[in-house]
């Protein structure tokens, strides 16, 4: 393999793994902001309240959050998609041919795992179909 082949490549792999830090905290920042967003939109859990509620309407409510969260991420990930990258053309990186720009796992995850009033409410749902509540 020819040397400047190997020393290009380098290069763009370098340049690559810059560019995977910049997408991965975009990201989780972004999925962080926004589960914190949708806990202040939707209010403080309340146990008492939540175990007057049906099983069907606990499920539902669930199921309701759920469906929003899948909105929220699709919303963001192809927000975040059209973001450029500084490192996009530097030695002939091309940032959109990185296949994290499109995937969104670190989104999906900060999501999800910050929203403290879902886990609550999961948690409370699980409990409600548990053997040996938790």
């Amino acid at each position: 393999m020819n040397a400047n082949v190997v020393k290009k490549e380098l290069v763009i792999r370098g340049i690559k793994l810059l560019d995977l830090g910049y997408i991965g905290a975009g990201h989780f920042m972004t999925g962080f902001f926004l589960s914190r967003f949708i806990d202040n939109l939707l209010g403080p859990f309340d146990a008492e309240t939540e175990k007057k509620k049906s099983t069907l309407r606990v499920t539902l409510e669930v199921i309701f959050l759920l469906w929003m969260n899948a909105m929220v991420l699709y919303i963001a990930k192809n927000l975040l998609e059209l973001l450029p990258s500084p490192l996009d053309g530097i030695g002939g990186f091309e940032h959109a041919k990185v296949k994290e720009v499109k995937s969104a796992p670190l989104l999906a995850f900060a999501l999800l795992y910050y929203q403290s009033d879902l886990q609550d409410k999961l948690k409370a749902m699980y409990n409600r179909f548990a053997a040996h509540p938790k």
